[in-house]
């Protein structure tokens, strides 16, 4: 699969946007603010609860402009995708 650019530098597409879009979450440990993690009716005992958050789009978008970039590098350079390329100065 070829990776759009525009100069040489990665681009996001809609069609992209549109297929991350809440497919990433985050989950946090929270502390039941009623007991403070005692446990109580409010947590079922447990002392807190999971929540999740969604990864903002904006994080996304710069994920995978690095991961581009890097397996640009690869691909040009012929190295193995575990070494990084050279981003000094680099605007993605």
């Amino acid at each position: 699969m070829k990776i759009p650019d525009r100069d040489g530098r990665p681009v996001v597409t809609t069609e992209m946007k549109v297929d991350c879009m809440g497919e990433f979450k985050i989950t946090v440990q929270t502390v039941c603010l009623v007991c403070m993690g005692e446990g109580c009716d409010s947590c079922d005992g447990s002392g807190g609860c999971e929540q999740d958050f969604d990864i903002p789009w904006t994080t996304m978008k710069d994920i995978y402009k690095r991961m581009a970039l890097v397996a640009s590098h690869c691909v040009s350079s012929k190295e193995m995708c575990g070494n990084k390329p050279k981003t000094e100065g680099v605007i993605i």
